[in-house]
């Protein structure tokens, strides 16, 4: 009997992931164009009707100063972005950092890539309006190593994740020694990811748990299955991963050196549902770093005669914040 309990493991219900509610929160606020800026320098805000537009090969002011870069994009949920309105939020920025010019160096049309009007420009401090006799902007040199146009912005369509780090099984393990939960123990992932120019898309994840139950057990559980994929960049250098799956999950339990219940290996398959939530920082364009929580239900048929309670199955519930590598390419 005591072998038999050792293998009942509950995992109550929980309510809608929070890291779903947190993805379908994001995909919401979406519906606004991306703002992005590169600072190199800024004065007390101004009124927004204080910034002049000068579109691409106007002449500018000889007195122009660029004080940062900025633009306003697609985010792949956008709805509102006829061209007024992109203007106007990088006339809104340039103001709000004490500007007032703006130098359109590009304006893409809505096409079958994005439906939306897309801008990029300088952000210029005039201290007076007499025009130069170029009409181009300063030597892109003296714009520092924060170059607004590396296009780090650009979505990479494949990466590849390698992570570890802690995790916590979160459901309820009757052992030998009786009900025991949130027990720690280490996370390992491998994930791919293919995501289009507007950050969606597809994903195949792989996690493997263990778990130690003091010298009583060894617990390995494993996860593999597809994904779905949402990736957008915020920042420049900074990038957001959010994803949801089902897969095949599977947990093996082997006694530990204290157990002397004489049993050997025992193993189960079933079906799991993963979500996640990451943040990746760009070393460069082929090379990132992040973290990640996961979180991981593992569901596993109920053995004949056991009673579960109300709202609960049989299964595993695990939690887990991770950190590794990323390969864009």
């Amino acid at each position: 009997m005591i072998q038999i309990a050792y293998k009942k493991r509950l995992m109550r219900q929980t309510p809608i992931s929070l890291l779903a509610l947190m993805l379908t929160c994001i995909i919401l606020a979406g519906c606004s164009p991306q703002v992005t800026t590169s600072i190199f320098e800024t004065y007390p805000a101004l009124p927004i009707d204080s910034v002049e537009v000068f579109e691409e090969g106007d002449p500018v002011p000889i007195s122009a100063q660029v004080i940062g870069k900025v633009a306003v994009r697609d985010r792949g949920t956008t709805t509102k972005c006829n061209y007024d309105y992109v203007l106007q939020l990088a006339k809104e920025r340039t103001a709000e950092n004490g500007g007032n010019g703006l130098y359109l160096t590009e304006h893409r049309l809505p096409s079958i890539r994005s439906t939306c009007h897309q801008v990029w420009g300088n952000m210029l401090y005039l201290t007076d309006h007499e025009v130069g006799d170029v009409p181009t902007m300063v030597p892109q040199e003296t714009f520092g190593t924060e170059l607004f146009y590396r296009e780090q912005h650009n979505i990479s369509s494949n990466i590849i994740k390698v992570s570890v780090g802690p995790s916590l099984i979160t459901s309820k393990v009757i052992s030998p020694r009786g009900y025991e939960s949130k027990k720690g123990g280490m996370d390992f992932l491998f994930e791919f990811e293919h995501v289009n120019g507007k950050g969606v898309g597809f994903g195949l994840n792989v996690n493997y748990n263990k778990t130690s139950f003091d010298d009583y057990s060894n617990l390995q559980l494993y996860y593999m299955g597809p994904s779905f994929v949402y990736n957008y960049v915020t920042s420049m250098n900074w990038r957001w991963d959010l994803a949801l799956g089902i897969g095949y999950v599977m947990y093996k339990d082997s006694p530990g050196k204290g157990n002397n219940l004489f049993y050997g290996m025992q193993t189960q398959s079933g079906i799991g549902f993963m979500s996640k939530i990451g943040i990746d920082y760009l070393l460069s364009d082929h090379l990132g770093i992040g973290v990640e929580a996961n979180s991981v239900s593992h569901n596993f048929s109920k053995p004949e005669g056991f009673q579960l309670e109300k709202n609960e199955h049989y299964g595993f519930s695990t939690l887990s914040l991770t950190a590794g590598l990323r390969f864009y390419f």
